[in-house]
């Protein structure tokens, strides 16, 4: 129990063993790699950067067209060539370059990408045709307002502070205050 107690408190504290935090190490590509991988959009470095090490160095092992095969492909498919063994492997790159070439041909291949923005938007309403009618009581949405359309009525803009903000008030003038907008407006 000590040691399940202590063990729990040193992954709290961040000094859990290193068996524990140790990720594995990042694959070293060599300069004809670092190259190719320099001009490579920052979507596809964001996508290549989520793959687990083990996808990253089976990537480098394929051929060119491979290569850009494999980003066509959806993580499903990634990870079932992966753990295929390398007899099934052959076989379904056979399929995948074959598609790979009629599909490229077609002009419909696009890479698949984890960080694909899936944004939705609306459509804005169409314009107004002619004038906005004038707010009531009744309309309150998609009108101006009665002062702004030049009419004599309305709400009216004040041109001064109506008074100390409420924090500033002490209690009595606060109730003071509160019944004189109670109070019906004298004529």
């Amino acid at each position: 129990m000590r040691k399940l107690i202590l063990t729990g408190a040193a992954l709290m504290l961040g000094t859990a063993p290193v068996a524990i935090q140790a990720q594995p190490a990042a694959i070293q590509l060599t300069e004809a790699q670092q190259s190719e991988y320099a001009g490579w959009s920052d979507a596809k470095k964001a996508e290549f950067a989520t793959w687990p090490t083990s996808y990253q160095a089976y990537y480098w092992g394929l051929t060119p067209t491979q290569q850009d095969a494999y980003w066509t492909l959806p993580i499903e498919r990634r990870a079932q060539l992966a753990a295929m063994a390398p007899a099934e492997e052959a076989q379904a790159w056979s399929e995948i370059e074959a598609k790979f070439a009629a599909d490229s041909t077609a002009g419909t291949v696009e890479p698949v990408y984890l960080m694909q923005s899936n944004e939705m938007s609306q459509a804005a309403p169409p314009a107004q045709a002619g004038e906005y009618p004038v707010c009531s009581d009744g309309m309150t949405d998609g009108c101006i307002n009665p002062r702004e359309a030049g009419k004599d009525y309305g709400n009216v803009p004040l041109d001064y502070w109506p008074g100390k903000p409420a924090s500033q008030m002490t209690p009595e003038e606060k109730m003071q205050h509160q019944k004189a907008q109670a109070a019906p407006p004298q004529p």
